[in-house]
């Protein structure tokens, strides 16, 4: 089997760190053949270390340039995929009119999170190219569910995580001196810094916390628009508890000194932040909402709370604070779920059987069935 991923980038964000860890599982395959068209030049360069498959990059002059075409028929005449695979909108709407032309089976897989409105754009690409995709695929069942869909075409595969990005960390200590982290708990939030993720209620649970405790250091791990903006909101009493780093590059070595991982959100697919957090034994604390239920087990792996509710995200990362004991026993059941749950492999051969379903001409068995 052929298959080619288009994606608009290959930046750290969730959906591409997916598509680079499906890659990886997939180069251990001889019944798998991949290559990947970037449209644009951001690739990042962690992602071409792991990689053995042949990356293209092109970049477009604007969101919808005819060249795309005439960049996808060169691949096609040498690579002839069998099937192509999309990670965004705009991608699949490029491979909404090429695959009819040449027979290649097109698996629409631009759902990756679980938004509560549908934007504009989004809704009338989706209009677009669902009715004319093979298979509708999603990261989570809350994805499916946000965008009003279910049918034969439909599938949901959840996110894989690939344990050899926590094989070799450094040292403990080492971390802790670099970032001078000396007080005993690190609280920390990894994401990029953007509308999409509710960093205020994060930042103004830890102002909370920290009016009452002086043992704990807070860490907003990222980059992005709303930088700015979130450290304005940081008061100076608070700046030596209350921590920037920046983009961190690997970055599990410096979530294995967290005490608690937090992510404060207003809905997600499946996030990659949480699954590392509990494949690194970190109890997580999460704003409930899309898929984050469907990778947390609320009270077993860490708390569920409300979506943009202070009292409640402080009160929850409080408890596990307060609570050693109880931390270490989720942290643990965490990292049992990962490893069990959502293993590489497992995401690896379930996206093989999608391709498998995808390609067979009776299509005997439902494509939901794979999930």
């Amino acid at each position: 089997m052929r298959v080619l991923h288009i994606i608009d980038n290959l930046g750290i964000g969730g959906k591409e760190r997916q598509l680079v860890e499906l890659l990886v599982g997939l180069q251990q395959r001889n019944d798998v053949a991949c290559e990947v068209l970037v449209l644009s030049e951001k690739v990042h360069p962690s992602h071409l270390e792991k990689l053995t498959v042949p990356v293209h990059k092109f970049h477009r002059k604007q969101a919808k340039d005819p060249r795309v075409f005439a960049r996808l028929y060169e691949i096609y005449r040498r690579f002839r995929p069998d099937i192509i695979q999309t990670w965004e909108f705009m991608c699949s709407v490029y491979a909404a009119a090429f695959c009819p032309i040449y027979d290649i089976k097109f698996i629409n897989n631009a759902i990756q999170n679980a938004p509560e409105k549908l934007p504009e754009k989004v809704k009338w690409r989706s209009r677009i190219t669902f009715p004319l995709s093979d298979v509708i695929l999603a990261n989570s069942q809350a994805g499916l569910a946000a965008f009003n869909i279910n049918n034969s075409k439909t599938a949901f595969i959840h996110n894989g995580f690939d344990a050899t990005r926590i094989a070799v960390l450094e040292d403990a200590q080492t971390v802790r001196e670099r970032y001078q982290l000396s007080r005993p708990h690190v609280v920390g939030m990894v994401a990029t810094l953007s509308n999409k993720k509710d960093h205020p209620t994060f930042l103004k649970a830890a102002m909370q916390i920290l009016d009452k405790r002086d043992d704990v250091t807070f860490l907003v791990i990222g980059e992005g628009p709303n930088s700015e903006a979130c450290k304005a909101m940081v008061p100076e009493k608070y700046q030596a508890h209350i921590r920037f780093p920046g983009n961190v590059t690997p970055v599990e070595s410096l979530v294995n000194v967290f005490t608690v991982g937090v992510l404060a959100t207003f809905t997600e697919g499946i996030s990659n932040t949480i699954m590392e957090y509990m494949a690194l034994g970190k109890p997580v604390v999460a704003s409930d909402g899309g898929g984050t239920g469907e990778i947390l087990i609320d009270g077993e792996t860490g708390f569920l709370c409300k979506v943009s509710d202070v009292e409640d995200l402080s009160a929850k990362i409080t408890t596990l604070l307060d609570n050693p004991a109880l931390a270490k026993k989720m942290g643990a059941a965490g990292r049992k779920r990962i490893r069990e749950d959502f293993n590489l492999a497992l995401m690896t051969n379930k996206f093989v059987k999608l391709y498998e379903n995808c390609l067979s001409k009776n299509r005997s068995e439902e494509i939901e069935k794979v999930v």
